[in-house]
């Protein structure tokens, strides 16, 4: 899918774009790890660069494509050589949180005198507020073995910091005027959305009486070019002054307030939703970098901090999922289970059944046999799955001259599935069924194993009488 930018008619393919980044971020970590290191040599750098680990963190509602997305652009971005390399891992974000998290929480907990409240195993919600989205899921942590395991899929929406920076370009834009305003270009704003706007919404605390929003000498300039006077507009308006001395917006406290009131509602009405469907939630953890936000986090004090649920949030919240992402990578097994979101099974041929099966799913083959195409399971949405699951399933070919035998993999959000009717491949495996000495091909068999090791569903496929495995890297959605 091309993408085009805002202030230009060139597109560029989506992917190219993710690839570039993740090539320019994975040149500055060897850069840096090769100086500190005092590598120098091409063959010296290419050894250390084999023995890297790379993590990518995800928001943890994304779908499997878009996870799949992003493990072949660290493939073109050459981090890795291919999708199914083990030095490849991708950390669902609020797992990374709660991972950064846990000794600060019990040091909360002990500092409030909650741990008598609290049993062996702590029930939390993790709010990931960041800038697009805010991701939400339930974990239980062992007091004893500091692990975790989801307890509810993540949800979550479009709820975050970004809707308080339109709001605030919008301001700006009704102050200057619709000819001024269009004007402006992206770059102009760069500062102002990117820097400034994110200081007053850390810098805001209770009792303040304004916000000061500073416009830089670029934007002010920029504007004047424009014909606009921003001190003149400003005189106009209730709720807002311009100092032009230090190039600051003054904007009264309930008027600032005002650009949270979206975001805040949907994250408060989602949280009380799921307090109200999971039970013993004993915690709330607030982290990412609209959790800096003072406003959001009273907001979210004030509506459901008692003494039986602690809304906490940690020292560094912006940074927690990075903490936590590299945790991860070092001891994955941290993360016990995870709740799929979605119903995962393969479409497997058997002998068409009048008293099992519909008419409609009657199918005969060449042979003029009466097959039915039904949907194997591997796991439901909402089951719990342990870690390091592999699961094992064994097919055979349907004819006996048949010299190869396709898998398909199948993805829903139904649960109690019985037919592929309706549903689209998330993948395909063919794995080759030569005839060796002798033996009939529908006496072979083809053996599918699928590894809940990851935050990815791996799928290896092979002939039990030899023959090259078939493996695919599949994002299996965990929530």
């Amino acid at each position: 899918m091309p993408i085009a930018a805002k202030n230009s008619p060139v597109t560029v393919p989506l992917k190219l774009l993710f690839t570039r980044v993740l090539e320019h971020f994975g040149k500055l970590a060897k850069d840096e790890i090769a100086r500190t290191r005092g590598i120098r040599g091409a063959h010296e750098r290419s050894l250390f660069e084999e023995e890297l680990a790379w993590i990518l963190t995800v928001p943890a509602i994304w779908g499997d494509r878009a996870k799949q997305f992003m493990i072949e652009a660290a493939v073109d971005a050459g981090l890795v050589r291919t999708a199914t390399q083990t030095n490849l891992l991708i950390a669902l974000e609020p797992e990374g949180a709660s991972l950064a998290c846990r000794e600060e929480l019990w040091d909360k907990a002990r500092e409030e005198n909650r741990l008598r409240f609290w049993s062996r195993q702590l029930r939390y919600m993790v709010l990931d507020c960041g800038g697009g989205t805010v991701d939400v899921t339930v974990h239980d942590l062992d007091r004893t073995s500091m692990t975790i395991s989801e307890v509810h899929q993540p949800t979550g929406g479009a709820w975050g910091g970004t809707i308080v920076d339109d709001a605030v370009k919008e301001m700006i834009e009704g102050i200057l005027g619709e000819d001024v305003a269009k004007a402006l270009h992206d770059e102009d704003w760069v500062e102002i959305l990117r820097t400034n706007v994110e200081d007053a919404k850390k810098g805001f605390e209770e009792g303040d009486k304004q916000v000061i929003l500073k416009l830089s000498p670029t934007f002010i300039q920029a504007v004047n070019n424009a014909g606009g006077d921003i001190h003149r507009a400003c005189a106009a308006i209730p709720d807002i002054d311009f100092r032009g001395r230090v190039g600051s917006l003054l904007i009264k406290t309930h008027r600032f307030e005002q650009w949270f009131d979206e975001p805040l509602r949907q994250i408060t009405e989602h949280t009380r939703r799921l307090l109200r469907e999971i039970r013993n939630i004993q915690c709330i953890l607030v982290v990412g970098g609209f959790a800096q936000s003072p406003i959001l986090f009273k907001r979210l004090q004030d509506c459901f901090h008692n003494k039986t649920c602690l809304v906490f949030r940690p020292k560094e919240p912006s940074l927690a999922i990075l903490k936590g992402a590299l945790m991860y990578g070092q001891h994955p097994t941290a993360v016990l289970t995870r709740i799929a979101k979605f119903t995962y099974g393969i479409s497997s041929k058997v002998p068409f059944d009048p008293d099992r099966h519909p008419r409609s799913q009657r199918k005969v083959t060449e042979d003029e046999r009466e097959m039915c195409n039904i949907f194997d399971t591997i796991v439901e949405a909402g089951q719990a799955v342990k870690v390091g699951t592999v699961k094992e399933y064994c097919y055979r070919p349907v004819s006996a001259d048949q010299t190869s035998v396709s898998v398909s993999i199948y993805q829903t959000d139904q649960t109690n599935v019985k037919y592929i009717n309706g549903l689209t491949a998330l993948t395909r495996l063919s794995v080759a069924l030569p005839n060796r000495r002798g033996v009939p091909s529908q006496r072979r068999y083809v053996k599918v194993q699928m590894d809940f090791t990851q935050t990815h569903l791996h799928f290896t496929a092979f002939d039990v009488g030899g023959g090259e495995p078939v493996e695919r890297t599949v994002q299996y959605h965990y929530g």
